[in-house]
């Protein structure tokens, strides 16, 4: 059942979405954290659509669909885990309220594990990716107080299951996390440099959707916003971060606010001027695949804000997402397992955790820990080379 809802100006219309959530047996650490630590809270997990009348889809009759999901702290519960099968089905149904289908769930999973399969992963290592528990409970119990909140802004065509490890880790340490999907999933791709700047727009409308939603739950602390995009959604985390003063933290995960290809996308933003930003950025890259180039004159310009620059040497621009995770720690995914890009995962969550504690939370200790993290965990230059701006 949809039900109207009024958030600013806009009229939208939501439904809450579910899956039939996969249950396992044993509980464990979920296998693709790694050696990560869960913080204090359990974590529960909600995802719904709402219908942004304001603006519509290209045909012009349906309101723009945005698909909400989200991460919060829980009280302790019993309730089942959802398994990564259940995150990737969201990806399905990104334009409707209505449940999946089994019928849609198998021809969604069928068409991916082929693609899948057409990179070279082998035949079993989808079915132990899908089957993998994760930490989040569907709708678990939400804990007392209230929590910062953090946006995720994903990448080109990703989904909500793309971010799905770092999201559940951050909520476990008190924080109110939400994404919403890639802009091109909703308007489709874009045909060239000149749609980067108008997909940005886009994508960053979608995420106030998110963060005006969150404006409504009482146990979210909508005056403290961070930011983590990946790829070309740090595009649209950067236009958010320059007109809210709520957002105190930018996360860049191998960002194109820090890519040479459609650099020229700032400016065509008319309301950006370098002196005028003042939210701190942490941004990882990689540097070995040609169409992710590094530039940073965009973060160089932006002199009256903390910069740390944090280069992660041998990763690919995918594994900066849960595909990361899933290649270190999931057997036949990848050629061969490979703990070094676990631990560099696993330091871009740490760093980035302890980056949104210091200044959402405007936490000393997280502040001191930023400067020792490197030497704590041993993260050597073979890990992560780490260069803080002037």
């Amino acid at each position: 059942m949809l039900r109207k809802v009024i958030i600013g100006h806009s009229i939208l219309f939501v439904g809450l979405f579910c899956t039939v959530p996969f249950v396992s047996l044993h509980a464990q650490q979920p296998p693709l954290w790694g050696q990560l630590k869960q913080g204090p809270h359990q974590v529960g997990f909600r995802s719904f659509v709402v219908f942004d009348s304001s603006r519509t889809l290209s045909d012009g009759r349906q309101a723009r669909p945005v698909q909400v999901s989200q991460w919060y702290p829980a009280q302790p519960h019993t309730g089942s885990k959802l398994g990564y099968r259940d995150y990737f089905l969201l990806s399905a149904t990104e334009k409707t309220s209505e449940p999946i289908s089994e019928e849609l769930a198998k021809e969604s999973i069928a068409s991916y594990k082929k693609l899948l399969h057409e990179n070279g992963v082998e035949g079993d290592a989808m079915e132990k990716w899908f089957a993998a528990e994760c930490a989040a409970s569907w709708n678990g119990p939400p804990a007392n107080g209230t929590f910062p909140v953090v946006l995720v802004a994903q990448g080109m065509f990703h989904s909500a299951h793309h971010q799905v490890v770092l999201s559940e880790f951050i909520a476990s340490y008190g924080f109110v996390v939400l994404t919403t999907p890639s802009q091109a999933r909703i308007s489709g791709p874009m045909s060239s440099d000149e749609d980067v700047a108008p997909h940005a727009e886009v994508h960053a409308r979608d995420l106030l959707c998110a963060l005006k939603w969150a404006e409504q739950n009482p146990h979210a602390d909508a005056r403290n916003v961070g930011l983590v995009g990946h790829s070309f959604g740090a595009r649209s985390a950067f236009l958010l971060a320059l007109r809210e003063s709520r957002v105190k933290a930018l996360v860049s995960l191998d960002g194109g606010i820090a890519n040479k290809i459609g650099r020229e996308w700032i400016h065509k933003i008319s309301d950006f001027n370098p002196a005028n930003f003042k939210v701190p950025i942490l941004h990882f890259y990689q540097d070995i695949e040609s169409f992710v180039v590094p530039d940073f004159e965009l973060i160089e310009s932006l002199k009256g804000v903390p910069r740390t620059l944090i280069r992660m040497p041998g990763m690919r621009h995918m594994q900066f997402s849960s595909i990361g995770m899933v290649s270190a720690f999931i057997p036949g995914f990848a050629p061969s397992m490979d703990r070094k890009l676990g631990i560099q995962c696993e330091a871009i969550a740490n760093y980035t955790l302890t980056f949104l504690i210091a200044n959402l939370k405007n936490d000393r200790q997280a502040w001191r820990k930023l400067g020792t993290l490197q030497k704590d965990h041993g993260y050597d230059e073979n890990i992560l080379v780490l260069k803080n701006l002037p």
